[in-house]
């Protein structure tokens, strides 16, 4: 009897556990295609900025006054390109692989390259104003949706190489000044570092507070499967001896 009911349950948890899987796949497919338009949505962006900044040259007075310049603009442009390539290239990648449904452990990480690279753009697209930096927050508030500790710290690690070198080889686009200040610069990496220290460590906070929920619920139902097993095998116990 307790042989019996020890089997029922075991094959009960893995069919609940199938199921999870099954809506955890689903709702990953769905997180994948949400992040894929925003990531084109911010190619557009970065694209617009770049129109704006170096078509129309509609630029707000106090760069044109205060911005001193010592790289070429053909190296500047260079780099600007560079970003964009990576934008592109990374979300033409994610789209690849979301359509031929393989290999899609790697679609978060192409989304999150395509959204740092376009972040990139923004900022060297934009002559390095301050007030682009803002997108690489939202970048980072963004890749948490994938919840994934890993993406965060490429992101992180990402943007932190971009700035180092960016200051020092092409400082017009990183800066939006050849003579920027470098303690301004840790700044920058200070709080881009604190940003991504409060993503992680609400990610593991959730990550502990949702185990310890699946574990209480998985025995929760556990207990009433076997309560449930008891009463009906009781039921049926009475009624052999009641024969």
């Amino acid at each position: 009897f307790y042989v019996a009911v020890r089997v029922r349950k075991r094959i009960n948890l893995l069919k609940k556990r199938y199921k999870h899987s099954n809506e955890v796949i689903t709702m990953s497919v769905r997180k994948n295609l949400v992040m894929i338009y925003f990531a084109i949505l911010l190619i557009v962006l970065a694209a617009g900025i770049y129109v704006v900044h170096h078509v129309f040259q509609l630029i707000d007075p106090y760069v044109v006054t205060t911005q001193t310049r010592q790289t070429s603009m053909a190296v500047q442009l260079a780099g600007i390109a560079t970003f964009y390539i990576g934008a592109v290239a990374s979300v033409i990648g994610a789209i690849v692989l979301y359509r031929l449904r393989k290999r899609v452990q790697y679609i978060p990480r192409l989304i999150a390259l395509s959204l740092t690279f376009s972040s990139m753009a923004i900022i060297a697209s934009g002559d390095g104003m301050v007030e682009y930096h803002f997108s690489i927050f939202m970048v980072m508030a963004a890749i948490a949706y994938f919840e994934s500790s890993r993406i965060i710290i490429t992101s992180t690690i990402l943007f932190a190489v971009h700035h180092l070198v960016g200051y020092f080889a092409v400082p017009e686009i990183i800066c939006g000044m050849a003579d920027y200040s470098f303690s301004l610069l840790l700044v920058h990496a200070m709080f881009l570092l604190l940003t991504s220290g409060v993503l992680l460590s609400q990610m593991y906070v959730r990550k502990l507070n949702m185990e310890k929920l699946v574990r209480e619920k998985e025995t929760a139902e556990q207990r009433l499967e076997a309560a449930t097993y008891i009463h009906e095998a009781t039921k049926e116990m009475n009624a052999l001896t009641q024969t």
